[in-house]
């Protein structure tokens, strides 16, 4: 409604006042200083610092809903590989142990023994492994609901006490110019006129 955006339906109402609102936006990236400047122009100053304080806002929630969504994903997929290596942890250990069951004077064996280091290397590989994914989920779980905004607003939009656009007296010294301009053309476009126009007696 502040906007003056019509539509044939609501719908379309919305998608226009989204595109004229996104013009009334400029921003501005330093990729020195990771520094964002967000600034929004609309003939109400309220209107204009309340724009751009919701779009750095709905920009925080985006990002925080996207990086819970994908630690969500992140956690299911490494519980999924716990359960897995889980089972061949226990699988590892399992031949480990039947192996000193059945064996038990391996040490005398060359045989034996490169049997017995390579069971041990397995089960070590899958500890090891089953200890990383532990950390990894626990990483996952705590990033699914860690909701801390990514960005820090260093200023936040206020409104202005004074336009800056359009600037009467720039738009006062064009007008001026413009009519000027315009006035001479219209004196010497008649005075051509009334030459190309007269009869010759």
């Amino acid at each position: 409604a502040l906007l003056r955006v019509g539509g044939r339906t609501r719908a379309d109402t919305l998608e226009r006042g989204a595109r004229r609102v996104g013009n009334l936006l400029q921003i501005q990236i330093d990729n020195q200083t990771r520094i964002v400047r967000v600034t929004a122009r609309s003939r109400y100053p309220t209107l204009a610092a309340d724009v751009a304080n919701r779009v750095v806002a709905e920009l925080n929630v985006f990002n925080a809903g996207t990086r819970q969504s994908q630690a969500r994903e992140r956690r299911a997929f490494v519980e999924s590989r716990i359960l897995e290596v889980r089972q061949s942890l226990r699988d590892a250990e399992d031949r480990l142990r039947r192996f000193y069951e059945t064996n038990r004077s391996w040490q005398q064996s060359p045989e034996m023994t490169v049997e017995e280091s390579r069971l041990r290397q397995q089960v070590e590989l899958a500890r090891e492994l089953y200890v990383t994914l532990s950390r990894e989920f626990e990483t996952a779980r705590i990033e699914e609901v860690n909701d801390t905004p990514v960005l820090t607003v260093i200023d936040p939009a206020v409104a202005p006490s004074r336009r800056s656009f359009p600037r009467r007296r720039v738009a006062l010294a064009m007008g001026l110019m413009f009519g000027f301009l315009g006035g001479a053309l219209w004196v010497l476009g008649s005075d051509y006129w009334k030459r190309a126009t007269r009869v010759p007696r």
